[in-house]
């Protein structure tokens, strides 16, 4: 008989740190509608991007402020927002899930995924899967006809005056918009309506009301904003 210290010990496989939906919740002694609630308050994580696994160092790391291991963090607006988005793109896999397998929707608006309003199969024709998307012309366009040839007409002066889209590429641009913003509705109260100094341009003398400015100036500030979230994925 081969000493104790011989005998060789049996091999322990270690264990995986990515699980599935139903092991994530067995981690958490949860059931997993259970699990998934939380997951979708921003409670528990979502899985990892392009997968249906769960990281479970990610999961230890939401429950210990919950249970008061460490102190809870301020998340920034930053940080809302992309918790937001991923609790919102896990709920659409899920509806498009369920419905691949021929299940109801359960909980999650069906508006979230995409199909047509009226609800014609993608194959039928006269199908248009559009259902919840933003209504560019109605919503935008048509709401507001005359004030967006004004914010046209203040970049139209823009562009003859420095260059078309120049405007993209000003340093700082989110502060700089917001200040300009600011100083149109000021001058609006000391001036009057119209500009003034593009009113005597001596080069491109307009009509151009504060008003337009102050648009023109919050679209800037707003799409600045917007592809600098965007870029921040």
């Amino acid at each position: 008989m081969a000493p104790e210290s011989d005998r060789s010990a049996p091999t322990m496989e270690p264990p995986p740190r990515l699980v599935t939906r139903h092991q994530a919740a067995a981690y958490c002694n949860l059931s997993p509608g259970g699990f998934s609630s939380l997951v979708r308050t921003g409670k528990l994580p979502p899985p990892l991007p392009g997968t249906t696994r769960w990281d479970l160092k990610a999961i230890d790391a939401a429950l210990d402020p919950m249970s008061g291991l460490q102190p809870q963090k301020q998340l920034s607006a930053l940080d809302e927002w992309r918790a937001k988005r991923a609790r919102r793109t896990e709920g659409i896999h899920k509806v498009k899930r369920r419905l691949a397998n021929g299940e109801p929707p359960g909980d999650v608006p069906l508006s979230k995924v995409e199909s047509d309003p009226n609800g014609i199969a993608a194959k039928t024709p006269g199908a248009k899967l559009d259902a919840g998307k933003s209504p560019v012309f109605r919503g935008a366009i048509s709401y507001f006809p005359r004030a967006l040839m004004a914010v046209a007409d203040v970049s139209q002066y823009g562009a003859n005056k420095y260059s078309w889209k120049g405007w993209e590429s000003v340093p700082d641009g989110i502060n700089r918009y917001s200040d300009a913003l600011g100083r149109h509705i000021a001058k609006e109260g000391v001036e009057g309506l119209y500009d003034l100094e593009i009113r005597n341009d001596p080069k491109f003398p307009g009509e151009i009301l504060h008003a337009s400015q102050v648009a023109w100036n919050a679209l800037a500030r707003l799409e600045l904003l917007l592809r600098q979230i965007s870029s921040s994925k």
